[in-house]
């Protein structure tokens, strides 16, 4: 039986890519859906607060650019 390790070395190299490739996109991932979700998805109202679940339309347009495009990726409207 003829053994090739050239074949067999890039086998392994193939093998130890896609893993180390795996684990990067697996925490890139990880981190991305991370920012997106809201820090305090049902945190308590301050003061005289009442908590509703849909927001305002005026709080929505007064919102940065980034922002409401989180809101577009976490709520998908």
């Amino acid at each position: 039986m003829v053994l090739s390790m050239r074949k067999w070395w890039a086998r392994a190299k193939f093998i130890a890519l896609f893993l180390v490739f795996t684990y990067v996109i697996y925490h890139v991932l990880h981190n991305l859906s991370s920012w997106i979700a809201p820090h305090h998805r049902f945190g308590e109202p301050s003061g005289h607060a009442v908590k509703a679940y849909a927001a305002e339309e005026a709080a929505r347009d007064s919102a940065a650019f980034g922002d409401r495009l989180r809101f577009f990726y976490w709520y998908g409207e």
